[in-house]
């Protein structure tokens, strides 16, 4: 029964982000890092966030978070001491590969990380390839809802973004099947004008749990969710059945 943990897409997930005196998504990191601690730490890992291009990449990882001014060489070492640095991810997939760290795994050693762009025409493409671990026990994807909600948002304000995340967030708490339907309901146009970065990374997550047959049933629970900077977050668990 593989494990599926959403992530924020934020480099705030990573302590001191934020300055010395903010942590804005400490919460979010604590119950990232309870799921993680609970899976075991040789766990073959599939990692799938936004990025610049689609792509494929595995270990060992770069500093990714270098493009969000985050001096992330520190967290370039592994629980077993590796982590000398190779391919680069995004910010967001770096900051995952963060908190994966932080929980006690080596993400040099057994994750594949999957970026898909945000102009791509068919976003569960790469999903579905075949250098992709074959029965991942972990599969962790990083995308946030809206980033319009209030004068802090990073984007301006959007009356329709409360609707799109409060429906996202239910379908979060209720599982794949659920989140399907919320996306036949908020197309790819209205995801891009909300500022939704979860949008592709999480049709690529459907894509790859339905396969060649419908989508399955899991046990979901929202763990976290809030709007520090006017962006909603949230982290969210489904056990899926293999």
């Amino acid at each position: 029964m593989p494990t599926v943990l959403l992530l924020p897409d934020s480099a705030l997930l990573v302590p001191g982000a934020g300055g010395a005196l903010a942590d804005p998504l400490a919460e979010a990191r604590d119950a990232a890092l309870r799921v993680l601690r609970s899976v075991p730490r040789r766990a073959r890992v599939l990692l799938i966030a936004p990025g610049r291009s689609s792509r494929v990449l595995t270990g060992p990882f770069g500093d990714g978070l270098a493009a969000a001014g985050i001096d992330g060489s520190r967290l370039l070492r592994s629980p077993e001491g590796s982590g000398t640095g190779g391919a680069v991810p995004g910010v967001g997939a770096a900051a995952a590969l963060a908190v994966l760290r932080a929980a006690g795994h080596d993400p040099d050693r057994g994750t594949t990380v999957v970026e898909v762009a945000p102009t791509a025409t068919d976003p569960d493409e790469r999903a579905g390839s075949p250098v992709l671990p074959s029965d991942p026990r972990l599969i962790v994807v990083v995308g946030s809802l809206s980033a319009r909600h209030g004068p802090d948002a990073p984007l301006p304000d959007d009356p329709a973004a409360i609707a799109a995340d409060v429906a996202l967030l239910t379908a979060f708490a209720a599982g794949p099947r659920a989140l399907a339907e919320v996306f036949g309901e908020l197309h790819l146009p209205a995801s891009d004008r909300l500022a939704i970065t979860g949008a592709r990374p999480w049709r690529a997550l459907l894509s790859l749990l339905a396969g060649d047959a419908s989508l399955p049933d899991a046990r979901a629970e929202l763990l976290w969710s809030g709007t520090p900077g006017g962006a909603q977050h949230a982290v969210a668990r489904w056990e899926v059945p293999a």
